[in-house]
């Protein structure tokens, strides 16, 4: 579980490195909120979120400071996780409300909401590699729940060189039996019906067209010429005289030469 890899101690915001392994990673949190704080200030709509995230992040340091401090004394006590059977006659209690909206599960969803965490992610997943979490999670395998949360909002993800203790392999539950379903009816035979035939509907060939052009001739042909109507017979009343033909319009005369881009060409 040695880590070749020696980098550079997490500093807080006094700029001091702490040296025992909570104070570190109490920094290293300390660094995710300022960034996460950032963050907020920024995107306005994500600082509910982040807001309840630092909360989280203040708490889980708290918590894993006051372990190590268990383990230093020699008072930490191993209390195994006991699954419990539910019983399926015993009918199922509400759950209380939580006080707090519970967090995202999504795998590295803090790196994904506030990509400037990333790095410090790395910081934290250093650390993991050396002994002395190993010597934590084998003297108080209760930090590996502290510990785990983190692991999966900051996107560090299972590797042999970590603790094994911090990704456990949940065994699948087996798919709860389904009450056998009542027998169908048949249904009765489907009756095929025939397909319809396709209307087409048709269109102008050439030969009805030629036959319309044809008769349109004939109407001009045999048309009635235009006969003008005759003057009134009533005095007083007098017929609209005739519009006087249009003059023709002279062309217009072009300039000279150089006159259209004032340039002499």
């Amino acid at each position: 579980m040695s880590n070749p890899y020696t980098p550079y101690p997490p500093i807080n915001r006094h700029g001091r490195a702490p040296t025992n392994l909570a104070g570190r990673v109490a920094c290293i949190l300390e660094n995710v909120r300022g960034a996460i704080g950032a963050h907020a200030a920024a995107v306005r709509s994500t600082a509910p979120l982040l807001l309840i995230t630092w909360n989280y992040l203040s708490h889980a340091a708290k918590r894993l400071e006051a372990l190590t401090r268990r383990v230093a004394a020699g008072t930490a006590t191993i209390r195994p996780r006991a699954r419990r059977t539910k019983d399926p006659a015993e009918p199922a209690k509400p759950r209380p409300t939580p006080k707090h909206p519970p967090l995202p599960r999504r795998f590295g969803w803090l790196v994904r909401l506030s990509p400037n965490v990333g790095g410090l992610g790395s910081s934290l997943r250093n650390l993991l590699t050396t002994d002395e979490i190993a010597t934590l999670l084998a003297d108080a395998p209760q930090a590996a729940r502290i510990l785990r949360p983190l692991c999966n909002m900051l996107g560090i993800a299972k590797a042999p060189d970590l603790p094994a203790a911090l990704f456990p392999e949940h065994p699948k539950r087996p798919p709860k039996p389904r009450a056998p379903r009542p027998p169908r009816e048949p249904r009765p035979p489907r009756v095929r019906r025939k397909p319809r035939p396709i209307q087409i509907y048709p269109t102008q060939t050439w030969q009805e067209r030629e036959a319309l052009d044809r008769e349109l001739a004939e109407w001009h042909a045999n048309r009635r010429p235009y006969v003008p109507p005759k003057p009134s017979k009533i005095p007083g009343l007098t017929q609209p005289t005739a519009q006087p033909p249009a003059k023709p319009t002279e062309p217009r005369p072009r300039p000279p030469p150089g006159w259209g881009n004032m340039m002499g060409r």
